[in-house]
């Protein structure tokens, strides 16, 4: 029975999420585990330049996992033993990869495309692709998964009402101030069974400004861009809504180090490829030299040159 009165509670927006016609899911991971359940996949191959935790879905679905390589391009090297019959994950980098070579590489295997890294580009039809929100948005949890495919179980709704003390606190305060509190949230989200979206996620989506959002991560990856061009040894390209910029530099983890000084914060988004990987190897390298600027909707043209600035300095320092 709905109750009636008692204290208001969040208040309900009525604007429209970005990927209606999708799947919500409360993580990326419960998207692929998702998906290794309903195509009963038992075997798949992973590229070598990844996050951990989708090591930690296909484990924890019992699936086998090989692994190709990934060139200096951010290209999948498809080893010659992969056969069509066989299922892949591609992770399209920085959104870097062009319509036309995914369409390519779904031709030659059963193919399933992360697109965490590239939330504004649309699906390709009947190709199995996963998307994130956090990457994206101040969202406590959620994902989207395009697929044809049916899973034969009742899944439960997340619920977020918990989640939210880290995004309230980097909003109010600084993101030192409530580091501990984002690393807690994200062990958590690695212990989450496969659900829907949660309410308050869904609601939270329906404010954003998406087309806003879109243009300013466009415009500040062009301001970096036309900065850095020259000297980045990655020949990137302005995807749709960039996740960020990707500047490969040949000391980038000195330069991330010092930046930090200059409290600018650049992550190291495959920290476990630096574990299992020697020096010499490319994914090694890419993973550590590799400084993904921000560029997303809470900068402008200013912090860009901020930023642009800083690394400048930086690169100048390391060669004295």
């Amino acid at each position: 029975m709905k109750e009636i009165g008692g204290f208001l509670e969040w208040e309900t927006y009525s604007g429209a999420e970005y990927h209606q016609e999708a799947l919500a899911l409360n993580s990326a991971r419960n998207a692929l585990r998702f998906l290794l359940r309903a195509r009963k996949i038992r075997s798949i191959w992973l590229p070598r330049l990844l996050c951990e935790v989708i090591e930690e879905a296909c484990r924890a679905e019992n699936v086998e996992i090989r692994y190709y390589p990934v060139d200096a391009s951010l290209r999948p090297v498809f080893l010659p033993e992969i056969a069509r019959t066989e299922w892949v994950y591609l992770i399209n980098y920085y959104g870097q990869y062009q319509k036309s070579e995914i369409c390519e590489w779904a031709e030659q295997f059963h193919l399933i495309l992360d697109n965490v890294q590239a939330f504004y580009t649309k699906p390709l039809d009947g190709l199995d692709t996963v998307y994130t929100c956090r990457k994206f948005f101040g969202v406590p949890d959620g994902a989207y998964l395009y697929t044809e495919s049916v899973l034969p179980e009742e899944l439960e709704q997340d619920s977020s009402c918990t989640r939210l003390e880290y995004l309230m606190g980097r909003f109010e305060h600084s993101a030192n101030a409530f580091y501990g509190a984002y690393q807690q949230h994200e062990e958590q989200i690695g212990t989450l069974p496969i659900r829907w979206m949660s309410k308050g996620t869904h609601n939270l989506l329906r404010t954003i400004d998406y087309e806003r959002a879109k243009h300013a991560r466009e415009n500040n990856f062009a301001y970096l861009h036309k900065g850095f061009g020259a000297v980045n040894r990655l020949n990137v390209r302005l995807p749709e809504g960039p996740y960020m910029y990707p500047l490969w530099l040949q000391n980038g983890a000195e330069i991330r180090k010092r930046l930090q000084t200059e409290k600018i914060y650049i992550p190291i988004l495959w920290p476990n490829v630096l574990k299992s990987l020697p020096e010499t190897e490319a994914e090694h390298q890419l993973a550590e030299n590799i400084l993904p600027l921000p560029v997303d909707q809470r900068y402008t043209e200013n912090d860009m040159k901020r930023v642009l600035q800083a690394v400048f300095n930086c690169m100048e320092e390391t060669r004295k």
